[in-house]
């Protein structure tokens, strides 16, 4: 009676795992390929990381203009000493000052700037891009209009490089969904254990 039990429970683990793996393969891909939700997931993520540079870059070197700038002037609420020493072997300052907009690093001052002081800002869709105290100025506005002008262009191969990644996903796709006329060439795109042999490489 244990032998019976145990052979029925074999083949129903058999018969579980069998349909389970039917299931995987699932029809994105028309059956030719298990685990169709791994390709699905690191195709978005690689696509999601690429976007998600670009406009990265994009976002954080928009165009200087005199009609976007907005002269303001910024308090200083509060000061830190940095405790990391390359700051100071790499010539800056090693202080951050807390202005009443948010946190910042001047790392090229001439005067000593202490809590409480005001320093004139030029701010360009919400960032500072300008800040000066009397005659000494510890962002160059000319400097960031240079800055933002040479940078903003690397998020233009990003770009390219998603639009190539949104064509080998394309042409992944049609291979392994028609890898039955691709037998061969599913190999480039698919691990051998990955592929459903039963039915890409049926006997016709």
């Amino acid at each position: 009676m244990g032998r019976k039990n145990a052979s029925r429970t074999k083949r129903r683990n058999e018969r579980t795992k069998a349909r389970r793996r039917k299931q995987e393969y699932g029809k994105l891909f028309n059956g030719n390929v298990w685990g169709q939700w791994e390709f699905v997931f690191i195709w978005e993520l690689i696509l999601a990381m690429l976007l998600g540079l670009w406009f990265y870059v994009l976002a954080d070197t928009f165009p200087i203009t005199d009609e976007n700038c907005k002269h303001t002037a910024l308090v200083v609420t509060e000061l830190k000493i940095s405790e990391d020493e390359a700051a100071f072997r790499d010539g800056s300052s090693g202080k951050k000052y807390k202005l009443d907009n948010g946190c910042f690093d001047l790392e090229r001052f001439s005067a000593e700037v202490s809590e409480g002081d005001v320093l004139a800002a030029v701010i360009s869709h919400g960032k500072v891009v300008s800040l000066s105290k009397g005659g000494s100025v510890y962002l160059d506005l000319d400097e960031m209009k240079d800055l933002h002008e040479r940078l903003r262009p690397v998020s233009y191969p990003v770009l390219a490089i998603a639009g190539v990644w949104l064509i080998y996903i394309a042409v992944s796709w049609y291979i392994m969904y028609n890898a039955e006329k691709f037998p061969r060439l599913i190999k480039l795109f698919v691990k051998s254990e990955y592929i459903n042999k039963n039915k890409v490489y049926r006997k016709r």
